[in-house]
């Protein structure tokens, strides 16, 4: 009669994870985009090529004519407009500070947003909420006094010609600095129903938004500085394993700028590290969306959706990122095996190790632990000798010969010991 054989049978939590860190060693060029005339060019498509190894990465400049790119792999690059190959400048990026370069680029009949072009984009539909509030608020101010209604009336009339001169292309701050202050005084002093208060409160914080927002876009810089900012705190934070204060820096970060795939993945990082995995996992999943060629971004996605026992997903991502990057996709492989160990799920390790050995037969690794997988499925005799177990003998072998002196070759050579040869 034969036993199951226990004492060779994966044990949960037992199995280290190699994971490819996807944002170690990353680094930073940003820049600015000007005419020929040294104005800044805002909204331009930039093409940065790897020259060292292949690999292109597209950027676009902000309205301030300047661009940032983040999770950049260390190498030379050749950055420069897409409509102006003549602009290309290479650059050499390292670990450390950003690498910095300056375009100067011929466009033909692209022109630079200014101020009217921005009040008919963002600006246009909060002037005309405010606006709209204040009217149906004016028909029913019986409860104000004389000096509320003067008040009243100075917003409305200061708003309507704050409007009509951003529509000509003139912001004027000061005078929205007035329209804030005035309607704030309504709104704290004015004998207003509940719902004209909270309506009103809500117009104020569009207000303020709307003027943060046009001093950001007038110091061609602020924006840039605020990310990077933002980013470098949550580098810091994350290096003094402080997670929590690494997620609200990356959030920061990604308000100014969300199509920073780097951050995302930081930002998933940082989640994992204090055992948050559903935001883990999006923000994985927004990482892989802003760069689906990216092999390592998939295969971190795949362990947090395997983590979540979303296995058929996992599975998924893990393919395309063995397909976008073979040279890894052994040890992607052996990353999905070991977290299907440590969560119990023991057939799908088995193939999951199996797939790695296909993907790299070179990946020392994945033959021991497959060995091991198989020898979980094998029987014992009464003699203690195992049976059925040849498959995981050529495993083992295969490790020995792969890494004579790795870290599992003596337990390699103890179960070759105890597996019946016939």
């Amino acid at each position: 009669m034969f036993a199951a054989l226990p004492r060779f049978a994966l044990l949960p939590g037992t199995l280290a994870l190699l994971t490819l860190s996807a944002w170690a060693q990353t680094t930073v060029i940003k820049g600015t985009v000007e005419d020929q005339d040294h104005q800044p060019l805002g909204g331009v498509p930039l093409r940065i090529e790897r020259q060292d190894l292949r690999g292109v990465y597209p950027a676009r400049s902000n309205s301030n004519g300047t661009f940032f790119y983040a999770g950049l792999p260390i190498g030379v690059f050749r950055v420069f407009c897409e409509a102006d190959a003549d602009s290309a400048v290479e650059v050499r990026t390292q670990v450390g500070d950003p690498a910095v370069v300056r375009l100067t680029c011929t466009l033909g009949g692209i022109r630079q947003p200014d101020q009217g072009d921005q009040y008919r984009g963002f600006g246009r539909g909060i002037l005309d909420r405010v606006r709209a509030d204040l009217d149906r608020v004016a028909g029913d101010v019986s409860s104000f006094s004389e000096d509320e209604m003067r008040r009243f009336n100075r917003v409305r009339d200061r708003i309507a010609e704050f409007q009509s001169a951003w529509e000509g292309g003139r912001f004027d701050r000061e005078m929205l600095s007035e329209v804030i202050g005035g309607l704030n005084a309504i709104i704290e002093r004015s004998r207003l129903r509940a719902r004209e208060r909270d309506d009103l409160a809500e117009d104020l914080g569009r207000l303020k938004e709307l003027r943060e927002r046009q001093d950001r876009s007038s110091d061609p810089g602020a924006s840039r500085r605020a990310l990077e900012g933002a980013f470098n705190e949550g580098l810091a934070a994350e290096r003094a394993n402080d997670y929590r204060a690494a997620i609200a820096a990356f959030h920061r970060a990604l308000v100014i700028d969300p199509s920073q795939h780097v951050i995302w993945a930081h930002l998933a990082e940082a989640y994992t590290r204090v055992g948050s995995m559903a935001p883990a996992e999006d923000a994985l999943a927004k990482a892989v969306q802003l760069k689906p060629q990216d092999g390592a971004y998939r295969n971190n996605y795949a362990i947090a959706l395997a983590k979540s026992n979303k296995l058929e997903e996992a599975w998924t991502q893990l393919e395309e990122a063995a397909r976008l990057d073979p040279a890894n996709a052994g040890q992607y492989f052996y990353n999905l095996g070991a977290i299907l160990v440590n969560l119990g799920h023991t057939p799908e390790a088995g193939r999951a190790f199996r797939r790695s050995i296909e993907a790299n037969p070179g990946y020392a690794e994945s033959h021991y632990q497959y060995g091991v997988w198989l020898m979980g499925q094998a029987t014992v005799s009464p003699n203690g000798r195992v049976r059925g177990a040849s498959r995981a003998r050529e495993e083992f072998e295969t490790y020995l010969r792969l890494a004579p002196n790795g870290p599992h070759a003596e337990q390699a050579r103890q179960m070759l010991n105890t597996i019946d040869p016939y």
